[in-house]
């Protein structure tokens, strides 16, 4: 098989690689030494749901998601070329004690809770803009790498989105942030499950609406991260009396269960569950990924000051 990889075209021989296995049949991944690096390379028994975003992000890449260097197909089979992420997901970092080699501390502290939930949410909402909505949600997927400044926070396995609107067959993918929802629709009387096909039954709910129900269990699994065993369920936790965040969690799932858009309601919500104003939750997010053609987002605005300065102050001497 031919392929194009930083602008050069490679021959590939998946047959000579050892590949892994993953929770889904129908899905290997291998790490490949190639001529131009270090690549991440999964292949495909068929198309998966997430393959149109793929496609487009090999020319425009989702931020802070391993880069698609490209894709190729051979029969039935399809091939995802990645960069290789150096760094450790999330959850093996936790179950390793491997904490102090990003966060300096045994446990990441409020403000690194803080940034590893902006970072998620930023994606997640970018996802949704392009439209498509990630199912896989889980400390597996959130992957941490180190930087010169730190660390930086990815989320990996986009193959597993799906577009809005598309029949979902939840197989295979983590749904340990769905519960909230799910309460939702029982609560509702309503099932969360549509059952005609009793070999594959789909969701009920739009993907857009359980992806933000699904951002408000993470935040607070973030929060209670090293307080409160994993085990322990987390919705009935955050929607009891006595939680200060009870009511309006409540009063948001039952939105989205109508398939109703919160987007533009969660900012608020978001910054006073992790005690940060409006403005600096704003701009952490905007520092993921500024809004489209925003000329007044935080990294621009910034970035015309420093030009507007170093063109009318006299520069210092040497």
């Amino acid at each position: 098989m031919r392929v194009k990889l930083r602008g050069k075209k490679l021959d590939f021989d998946p047959s000579g690689l050892e590949w892994r296995k993953q929770s889904s049949p129908d899905a290997q991944f291998t790490f490949w030494q190639s001529p131009v690096g270090d690549l991440f390379v999964k292949r495909f028994r068929r198309a998966p749901t997430g393959w149109d975003l793929i496609l487009q992000s090999v020319k425009r890449p989702v931020p802070n998601t391993p880069k698609v260097l490209a894709t190729a197909m051979e029969e039935e089979e399809h091939f995802l070329f990645a960069e290789k992420l150096q760094g450790d997901t999330f959850y093996d970092l936790l179950q390793e004690n491997r904490s102090p080699v990003y966060f300096s501390k045994p446990m990441p502290g409020p403000e690194d809770r803080l940034k590893i939930f902006v970072s998620v949410y930023a994606i997640v909402r970018e996802l949704n803009r392009r439209g498509f909505w990630y199912p896989d949600l889980d400390l597996k997927n959130v992957f941490i790498e180190k930087t010169l400044e730190g660390y930086r926070v990815c989320l990996i396995d986009l193959d597993s989105c799906a577009p809005h609107g598309q029949a979902y067959v939840p197989d295979h993918v983590s749904q340990t942030f769905w519960e909230g929802m799910v309460q939702t629709f029982h609560n509702r009387g309503k099932p969360f499950l549509s059952r005609e096909n009793q070999a594959h039954p789909v969701i009920e709910v739009a993907g857009q609406a359980l992806n933000q129900s699904m951002l408000i269990l993470f935040a607070f699994h973030l929060q209670r991260l090293g307080y409160v065993p994993g085990r322990l369920p987390l919705y009935a936790p955050l929607v009891h009396p006595k939680n200060a965040h009870s009511e309006e969690v409540i009063r948001l799932n039952e939105k989205l269960a109508e398939e109703n858009d919160c987007w533009n309601e969660l900012p608020a919500f978001f910054s006073k569950f992790f005690k940060v104003s409006d403005e600096e939750f704003s701009r952490l997010t905007e520092e993921n990924f500024p809004l489209p053609w925003n000329f007044f987002s935080w990294p621009n605005l910034g970035l015309f000051v420093k030009k507007l300065l170093s063109k009318y102050l006299p520069s210092k001497p040497r």
